[in-house]
Parts: structure tokens; C-alpha cells; sequence
């Protein structure tokens, strides 16, 4: 542990043993980034449950082998990360918590744990303008990847699609359809493209092979390394709602992501995505970049064809582009997640990115953008109400007057004439 090393606290008391920790892990590596720290260490936290939080969605075996496979090994896909500690009591967290500035999620303590694994930090980020992070997969990785690619071709460009296979919180949208499959498999140009399937963990070895002429590649399935490495080394990735999706659309290669919600099932919501992505209909993900696409519907031919055809075709660095918001109800959903998570934040000090929060919310309401009370009438409410220090107000304007100082009743940045 160094000075300059970000302890970032997974708590399995309140957090998932999910593919949700991909979530908690990119918003813990903006952090580091915006604030100048140099490494990461991830601290998994023991829950009540045999070492996990009590809910209902897995067994005990399941969560100890999810995260046994693919936890503990995630935070090894940002190079940033050099330390990752596992630990069997939670006392032994107390030598990791000094100083309070050094640790992630803010405001985190044994007593209050708290946690980010909804996205809400990304949000905040896309929101504020943060530059994104890409995960990276580990040199040991990628020479596996390759090596393994080339026995299956070597001279052309790989279409990876990624199967859900389990019963649980589907209503049958999140699998994949069967014959729009074969028929893409059936009419790929197989002299250019070579397709790829990765099966969900629990049937990568346990049942016939999904298609007759399409590989399938069963170390990725169990190996997460090794998954996110073929991911990097595929000209396209294709996905329906499924855990992996996530590290694939926060990657470096392009991806391509079928979604058709469904309001009986919570994580496939509208009002999920609305209330903690901040997207609506043909949104695309916060802070991803425009070689990854979000299609609100089934797969289909046409769309699929399609975007190969425009990855084809496109002659700029798409990986380079941040997707802009380009209707007012995303802008406005996006907005109030990022208030509330600051507002959240600000209960544990001023920060300079909570300040740039507050910047940025003043100038969408001066171009009536959105619509809201004034950053200073928000703020002192939450003082009033005792959910906020009485000098939060007081220190933004600290830090806004050394920087743009639009939020000052006194600035000069927004009148005119």
C-alpha cells in the first residue's frame, strides 16, 4: 500500500457476486484517474452469508465459484491495478481505510459501507465530461487469444457472439434467437469472416454444440482473461442482455448489443435503464465510445449486416468518440443521477469534481436545457434539511471562484449586455 494507491472496498455484504462489480471497478478507476492516483488495490470485504450478502439469486457454490473465477481475477483487467487483497475478517480492513482521502467508494467505513455498482458513478463521469477507461487484457492473455485464434483461421476477422443461457430473469428475450442465427451464420461471407461462440459458463462443456459449423471456445467461457482477450482480438462482439456485456462495452474493441426490455423484470426495465443509466429508447451506454452500439429491439439480419457493413466502411477512430446526448428527456435523466450521486458524495467533503457537477448543471440551466432549482437553492435545502454539512455551500464556492466561477451570485460568466 502506498501513498499514492487508491483503496477501492468491495463490500459482498451489500454488493453482488455479479457481473455488476464491473460497474463498481470502472467507476473506482475514473475516480483514480481524476484525482491523480497512481495504482488501484481492490479490497473484497467477507458479507454475513458464508462470506457473500444474503439474497436469493445464487447458491453458495455459485458465488463462491463466480467469484473465485471471475472477481478476483477482474480487477487484473486495468493495468492500474496492483494489489488485490481478499480478506477473511472484516476487522482486518481497518489498516486500509487510512486516510479517508485514499478510499473508494467516498465516505466508505466499516460501520456505513456503501457502494457503486449501478452505474451512477459512470453516469456522473459522462455527465462531467471525464475522458473513459478501457479495460486491457493481460499480455499472458492476449498471447493465449492469439495463439488460440490461429488454429481456427488466421487470415480473417472474427465475429464473436456471446450466449445467455440461463432460465432466471428471463422472459425469453434474453436469449438468443435461434434461427435468425442460423441464417446470419448461413450467409456470412466465411471467405472474409470467421464467426465464434461463447457459451454461457454452465454449458460450455456440458452439451451439444449450439451450431454445426461454428466454433465454439469453451476456455473463454471459464477463463475471464482469456474471454476478454478474444473479445479484444474480434472485429465485432455481439451480445443480448448478459453479464459479459459489460466489460466488452467498456473495452477497446467494437460491440454490438441487442436489447429488448421487458417491465416484469427489473433488470431489463425501462425504468432501470431510465433510473440508473439515464437512458431511454435508443440510448446508447454512458461514456461509451461509437464502435459499441445499443439496439433497443430483437436481432435481426438487416441490423446485423448493417453494422458490419458500417464498421466496414467507417473511416474514422470510432473507439476515440464519445457518444453524445442528443435528446432532452436522456439529458434530463442523466442530470438527476448525476445531482443525486454527487449530492450523495458531498456528504463526505468537496471534492473539485463535485464542484465541476454543480459547473456543468449551471450551464444547462442558463441554456435552459434542463429544468431545476439553482445549484446554491439545491444545496442549502439539503443543509436546511440536515442531509448535507451547514458549510457544504460555502466550500463549493471555494473551489468555483478559483476555477470558472459561474456558481457566485457575483459572477459575470453567463450576463450578457
Amino acid at each position: 500500500m502506498t501513498k499514492n494507491m487508491l483503496n477501492c472496498f468491495y463490500d459482498l455484504s451489500i454488493a453482488p457476486c455479479s457481473y455488476d462489480f464491473f460497474a463498481f471497478l470502472i467507476s473506482a478507476e475514473l475516480h483514480r484517474k481524476r484525482n491523480g492516483f497512481e495504482s488501484l488495490a481492490v479490497i473484497f470485504l467477507p458479507g454475513p452469508n458464508n462470506g457473500y450478502r444474503h439474497d436469493n439469486l445464487r447458491t453458495f457454490d455459485q458465488n463462491d465459484n463466480f467469484f473465485k473465477n471471475v472477481l478476483l481475477n477482474g480487477p487484473l483487467l486495468y493495468k492500474s491495478c496492483k494489489s488485490i487483497v481478499w480478506l477473511n475478517d472484516r476487522s482486518e480492513a481497518k489498516k486500509y481505510l487510512e486516510p479517508f482521502t485514499h478510499v473508494f467508494p467516498r465516505g466508505f467505513t466499516l460501520q456505513n459501507p456503501v457502494t457503486d455498482y449501478v452505474y451512477h458513478g459512470i453516469v456522473t463521469s459522462y455527465f462531467r465530461g471525464d475522458d473513459p477507461v478501457f479495460f486491457e487484457a493481460p499480455p499472458y492473455a492476449k498471447s493465449l487469444a492469439k495463439s488460440a485464434l490461429s488454429k481456427i483461421s488466421v487470415n480473417k476477422s472474427f465475429i464473436t457472439l456471446t450466449t445467455r443461457e440461463l432460465q432466471r430473469d428471463d422472459p425469453g428475450t434474453r436469449r438468443i434467437d435461434f434461427e435468425v442465427w442460423k441464417n446470419f451464420f448461413s450467409q456470412l461471407d466465411r471467405s472474409r469472416f470467421q464467426p465464434l461462440i461463447i457459451r454461457d459458463t454452465s454449458m460450455a462443456f456440458n452439451s451439444a454444440p449450439l451450431f454445426d459449423d461454428v466454433p465454439e471456445i469453451e476456455a473463454a467461457s471459464i477463463h475471464l482473461h482469456m474471454r476478454y482477450a478474444i473479445y479484444q482480438e474480434s472485429f465485432l462482439n455481439i451480445f443480448k442482455p448478459n453479464g459479459p456485456s459489460i466489460i466488452s462495452s467498456y473495452g477497446t474493441a467494437p460491440n454490438l448489443f441487442f436489447f429488448e426490455h421487458n417491465d416484469q423484470h427489473c433488470a431489463i426495465s425501462k425504468s432501470w435503464y431510465k433510473t440508473h443509466y439515464g437512458m431511454n429508447r435508443d440510448s446508447q451506454f454512458p461514456l461509451t465510445t461509437q464502435n459499441k452500439r445499443i439496439v433497443w429491439d430483437k436481432e435481426s439480419l438487416e441490423l446485423l449486416n448493417g453494422t458490419i457493413k458500417f464498421l466496414n466502411e467507417s473511416d474514422v477512430k470510432l473507439q476515440s468518440l464519445l457518444y453524445p446526448i442528443t435528446d432532452k428527456i436522456t439529458l434530463m435523466d442523466t442530470t438527476k443521477i448525476a445531482l443525486m450521486h454527487t449530492i450523495d458524495n458531498l456528504k463526505f467533503g468537496v471534492l473539485g469534481e463535485d464542484v465541476r457537477v454543480f459547473q456543468f448543471y449551471k450551464d444547462l440551466l442558463d441554456r435552459r436545457l434542463v429544468s431545476g432549482p439553482e445549484p446554491k437553492n439545491l444545496i442549502l435545502d439539503y443543509q436546511k434539511k440536515g442531509n448535507l454539512p451547514k458549510n457544504t455551500w460555502d466550500e463549493i464556492l471555494e473551489i468555483d471562484r478559483s476555477t470558472k466561477s459561474v456558481l457566485d451570485d457575483k459572477s459575470l460568466v453567463y450576463q450578457t449586455g
